[in-house]
């Protein structure tokens, strides 16, 4: 049967070298910073801690700290990558605010929704085996068949396994979440969100989903 595949889904990643001092450096300001829940619980409208889930530093200004390495260049210059080059949008993507989240033992994070962000990052400047990887869950809707072997098409979810010292970039209609931690260690990862910034709408210069069909009827569509 021939098959046709719409909507892949995309996450990027670039290398990011940081030496000792800097590892450090941003080792112990993760230490140092005040956390809070991600998410404020839905009966009281609270953050109100739960031992079972990581949290997030009440600072979410941290790549403009002064004692944080200058990593806003390198962010930049990953977003620059996969806004033009990976996605082909005219649209560009800027850094707004920038947050540690934290893992404890046996803590694995709520579902995250980065709705207000065009491209959500991740900065893993460290990764062990057994601490959180990410879960990206498809939003399935309609009738759910029983699957007898998952695949691509069919998984209604997929995990990642990060890398220390990589970036990664998630668009933001990718809902996902941090597996639990089962390593002895708190995980630490820096977060940010970003907003659109330059050419936005739908006046684009391609039709997705006729990309791989007939030349001279795709022409006519997109005149």
């Amino acid at each position: 049967m021939e098959v046709t595949q719409f909507f892949p889904e995309v996450v990027g990643a670039i290398k990011i070298k940081l030496n000792p001092q800097q590892f450090k450096t941003v080792k112990t300001l993760s230490k140092q910073l005040e956390y809070q829940p991600m998410y404020p619980d839905a009966a009281t409208d609270k953050k109100e801690k739960n031992p079972s889930k990581g949290e997030t530093s009440k600072l979410i200004k941290c790549l403009d700290h002064p004692k944080l390495p200058n990593f806003r260049e390198t962010l930049n210059q990953g977003l620059h990558q996969f806004t033009k080059d990976t996605m082909q949008w005219n649209t560009g993507a800027m850094i707004v605010n920038s947050w540690f989240n934290k893992i404890k033992p046996n803590q694995d994070t709520e579902i995250i929704r980065q709705r207000n962000s065009i491209i959500t990052i991740v900065m893993f400047f460290e990764y062990e085996k057994g601490q959180p990887y990410f879960i990206f869950e498809k939003d399935v809707k309609g009738f759910e068949p029983n699957i007898h072997t998952y695949n691509a098409f069919n998984a209604p979810k997929g995990a990642l396994i990060p890398e220390a010292g990589t970036v990664y970039f998630i668009p933001s209609h990718l809902d996902f979440k941090f597996s639990v931690n089962k390593s002895k260690k708190i995980h630490n990862h820096i977060m940010c969100s970003t907003m659109p910034v330059g050419v936005m709408g739908s006046d684009t210069s391609t039709l997705a989903l006729n990309v791989n069909r007939d030349k001279d009827m795709y022409k006519k569509i997109i005149k």
